[in-house]
């Protein structure tokens, strides 16, 4: 997919996520364009196209006849809404932004822009590699297979410290990582990467059915009970479920894994999820059985990533 970007800023795309044939052209360089585009961006600094937002969409349809969408770094449009009321095709903003160019993002403009009706949920994210099966007995070291991958990390509070003492808190931290493998166990979760009160649980993916769901379904829902008997306070988390392709090696063999999947989920974990809630990404939601579709309570971008937070049923 060929995209276009019209800027006299080159520098401010040198972020753009690899992978993307992306092809950058100042303002006055229009008479290089060469080939066909997917799809086109204007950088909002070069041409002010709020004030202009039809003019300035005709002049470039008449250049290229594709979808436009608008690139707003500093956020200076008031009401975004009105670029597509007019026609334009996307809105991109923030300092932040090309974190949010990837490809999935780019058939989803073009889909709803096409189309004029929402997105498919299943044709959302279509992911392409090898599942990992309804078990481990066909999982090998050094090869790539989906997996379900839950993040969860134990938020103690602030007098544990001085509670527990430094020791206290490691025979806690051993605790805690021994309850998250004996929990998933049953649903063929492997406590696969940890770091004191952070881990990732690795679960087999059959392609069919994500059995991590239910497990992490039911830690969310059943999280109020445990205790532990060296510390008089429930510890509190955070969870994020993912769906996605990763290299595998054993637990004692991952450092020096590069990962995608895992450094996104990481990110997600550490910077988006709020204790206390449970969330999943829209690969994972995918498999979520309809009838409980009404539990989320809201969707947000992160990283271009979208995210489904779940509340309590009670």
């Amino acid at each position: 997919m060929r995209i276009l970007i019209l800027s006299s800023q080159k520098e401010l795309f040198e972020g753009i996520p690899k992978g993307l044939d992306v092809h950058l052209l100042a303002m006055n360089q229009l008479d290089l364009l060469q080939g066909e585009y997917r799809m086109a961006y204007i950088d909002q600094m070069d041409k002010d196209c709020k004030s202009q937002c039809r003019n300035t969409l005709k002049e470039l349809k008449a250049i290229a006849d594709i979808p436009w969408g608008v690139i707003d770094f500093k956020r200076k449009l008031k009401d975004p809404l009105e670029l597509i009321f007019h026609g334009w095709a996307d809105y991109l903003c923030g300092k932040d932004l090309l974190k949010r160019f990837t490809a999935a993002r780019l058939q989803d403009v073009l889909y709803f822009h096409e189309n004029k009706q929402p997105i498919p949920l299943k044709k959302q994210h279509i992911l392409e590699g090898t599942p990992s099966g309804e078990n481990w007995e066909k999982v090998q070291e050094d090869h790539e297979y989906i997996f379900g991958m839950l993040y969860v990390e134990a938020v103690p509070d602030k007098n544990m410290e001085a509670q527990l003492g430094e020791r206290g808190i490691e025979q806690l931290q051993k605790e805690w990582q021994k309850l998250l493998q004996d929990f998933f166990d049953p649903w063929f979760g492997y406590n696969w990467i940890n770091n004191g009160w952070a881990s990732v649980i690795l679960f087999p993916f059959n392609g069919k059915k994500l059995h991590a769901i239910e497990a992490a379904m039911e830690f969310y829902l059943n999280s109020p009970i445990f205790r532990y008997p060296s510390y008089t306070h429930n510890l509190k988390y955070r969870q994020v479920l993912h769906l996605s392709k990763t290299l595998y090696r054993n637990s004692d063999n991952t450092s020096n894994i590069i990962s995608e999947a895992l450094n996104d989920l990481f990110h997600m974990g550490l910077y988006h999820a709020v204790e206390g809630n449970f969330y999943l990404t829209d690969p994972a939601m995918i498999y979520l059985p309809e009838s409980l579709h009404n539990i989320v309570e809201e969707s947000r971008d992160f990283e271009g990533h979208i995210i489904h937070n779940f509340k309590l049923p009670y």
